[in-house]
């Protein structure tokens, strides 16, 4: 089960919080979105409609910083989220780049500064080191963005 966790920004504070991701109705328009930290119960079917917190570990979290785990680690044993920037050798290649990792449809890939794509999962572990975020770190993302990534 620990492939269904996320690691997002707690709006309390701004820090990252690793768990189980969800969002919920908040009256007629506005959603809710939570990471779950330890195990709960919630009661969301309340007279008046509206999300409350029962008995549990429950953070509201900034939506737009959600990375869901790839189920993959880096060398270190690090987790590897969608949004992480990694420096990688791609199979076939001894030199080191920088790549963004995105998931689509399901499917974790790490996309290099050429927009060339390749499935997570076929780099190999001990290939990888997580380097930063997306979110985070404003001069990786920068020189990514510089040098062609994301064409």
């Amino acid at each position: 089960m620990d492939r269904e966790k996320f690691l997002t920004r707690g709006k309390s504070g701004g820090k990252w919080v690793v768990g189980y991701y969800a969002a919920f109705r908040d009256g007629e328009e506005n959603f809710v979105h939570v990471i779950f930290t330890q195990g709960c119960r919630i009661d969301s079917c309340g007279a008046d409609k509206r999300f409350r917190k029962v008995d549990a570990a429950v953070e509201e979290v900034e939506p737009e910083t959600v990375g869901r785990f790839s189920g993959i680690f880096d060398r270190e044993g690090r987790r590897i989220f969608g949004g992480d920037f990694i420096e990688a050798e791609k199979p076939g290649s001894e030199r080191k780049e920088l790549m963004a990792v995105f998931e689509s449809g399901g499917l974790f890939v790490a996309m290099d500064k050429t927009a060339e794509f390749t499935v997570l999962g076929e780099i190999g572990s001990e290939r990888i080191e997580v380097v930063g975020n997306i979110y985070d770190d404003g001069k990786l993302l920068k020189e990514f963005n510089e040098s062609g990534g994301g064409r």
